[in-house]
């Protein structure tokens, strides 16, 4: 009984020990998990900025799309801005055609006047129903939502979709959908392909139209 009572003391404390070690383990995982799932947006849409950018700078954008040379070159965004500091320090970093860019945040579509590019996030995507009062301007739509209602972005005036896919744990291939009626000789949109394709983004055509 002598030897029995301090070994079961050792085990007690042992297990004192290695049940601290594991509950500080098990706060520890549940703290990185919150902060990815808080940061990993966040990380996402500084991406998707970059994505606007390289649009931003590989259409081709003519003096009308501008009310004069000292005229800004404008990112209008729809809803809650997405980017948040960062994001916006890179849309904003690099003139566009010499035209000093600043950001725009509509409310609503109804709201957007003099801007070149507009991005509906996927989470204002009720948004997307009113695109069609923006088809009797050169204004860029882009949105990383696939559809709303079952509708796709194209087939409600959409020009532009992007987005990311995952090649691995921590790697993301960009890519652009753009929709096969915006670009002559259907549409007046053209963009440098190439230079894009250039950038590591994949590009591809939505074919609703063509379809019919």
């Amino acid at each position: 009984m002598s030897l029995a009572r301090p070994v079961q003391a050792a085990v007690f404390r042992v297990f004192r020990v290695f049940r601290g070690h594991l509950l500080f383990c098990l706060a520890a995982a549940l703290l990185l998990s919150s902060f990815h799932s808080r940061a990993a947006p966040q990380s996402e849409y500084k991406l998707k900025a970059q994505l606007l950018v390289l649009f931003a700078h590989h259409t081709s954008w003519g003096t009308n799309d501008f009310t004069s040379k000292e005229a800004p070159f404008v990112f209008g965004i729809v809803g809650e801005d997405p980017f948040g500091k960062e994001g916006d320090y890179l849309l904003k970093i690099r003139p566009v055609q010499n035209h000093k860019v600043e950001i725009k945040v509509f409310k609503s579509i109804e709201e957007i006047s003099a801007c070149q590019v507009v991005f509906i996030p996927s989470f204002e995507i009720r948004h997307v129903k009113a695109l069609r009062l923006l088809s009797e301007h050169h204004i860029l739509t882009v949105s990383d939502a696939k559809e709303i209602e079952g509708t796709e972005f194209a087939q409600m005036g959409g020009v532009v979709r992007i987005g990311l896919r995952q090649k691995g744990v921590t790697e993301y291939k960009p890519f652009a959908e753009i929709s096969d009626t915006a670009m002559p000789p259907l549409g007046p949109w053209t963009f440098d392909q190439t230079l894009l394709k250039a950038e590591g983004i994949q590009i591809t055509q939505s074919k609703y139209m063509s379809q019919k």
